[in-house]
Order: structure tokens, then sequence, then C-alpha cells
């Protein structure tokens, strides 16, 4: 569940540029 949450997370921020 915690991996989860961590993937959706991480590819948002990457998206957004935000990484």
């Amino acid at each position: 569940m915690k991996f989860s949450s961590n993937t959706n997370m991480a590819s948002h921020s990457c998206i957004s540029g935000n990484y």
C-alpha cells in the first residue's frame, strides 16, 4: 500500500517538475 503511494507521488512530482 505504501509503495503505491510513493510511486504515485514520485510520478506526479516528475510531471510537475518539482523533482
